[in-house]
């Protein structure tokens, strides 16, 4: 059986925005037999809700030009992740 899954990877870039790639896979029986990635950039002032909910939104849209879409709501645990390096790389601290 097939089965769409999304994970998340983190990255930072020169400008302290953080980098979250959504891997967005088709998996059967447990090995991945196609993916696509979709990136979002993340700035210090971003609201991190708000741009999960555009994205979510983008990668569930059928012919929204994202290959494989409808895909389904970005998990809560990938999610998280993305919170916990934002907390950290956009602290006052971190930035200077």
């Amino acid at each position: 059986m097939i089965e769409k899954k999304i994970e998340v990877c983190i990255g930072t870039d020169r400008s302290r925005h953080v980098r979250a790639r959504l891997s967005l896979m088709l998996v059967d029986g447990g090995n991945v037999i196609h993916e696509h990635f979709h990136s979002i950039a993340i700035g210090p002032e971003d609201n991190l809700a708000a741009l999960r909910s555009i994205n979510e939104a983008h990668i569930s849209a059928p012919g929204g030009g994202v290959p494989g879409a409808p895909w389904p709501a970005i998990p809560d645990d990938e999610w998280e992740k993305v919170v916990k390096v934002c907390a950290i790389i956009h602290a006052p601290q971190a930035r200077r």
